[in-house]
């Protein structure tokens, strides 16, 4: 376990704007173990794949109703003129 306190640099962006923080690599060794403990890390796979999972049934959802779809003007076209 880190006992000491973490030498680190802020990065910024052009605004100066704080967007990182870099250390140095021994202290992210001892880190990273410890890291992977935590099941938050599991979680944040597994929001990927399920958001994965979900992107490719709502692409499956739009093919079927774009092949079912009966009208001559299409589903964007409808939704425009409603918006008016």
């Amino acid at each position: 376990m880190i006992m000491h306190s973490l030498a680190k640099k802020i990065v910024t962006n052009e605004a100066m704007q704080p967007i990182a923080v870099q250390i140095d690599y021994a202290d992210w060794l001892e880190i990273e173990p410890l890291l992977n403990q935590y099941p938050l890390m599991n979680q944040v796979t597994t929001f990927k794949h399920d958001a994965s999972v979900w992107q490719h049934q709502w692409c499956e959802l739009a093919q079927q109703i774009d092949k079912a779809w009966i009208s001559e003007k299409s589903a964007v076209e409808l939704l425009g003129e409603m918006r008016r």
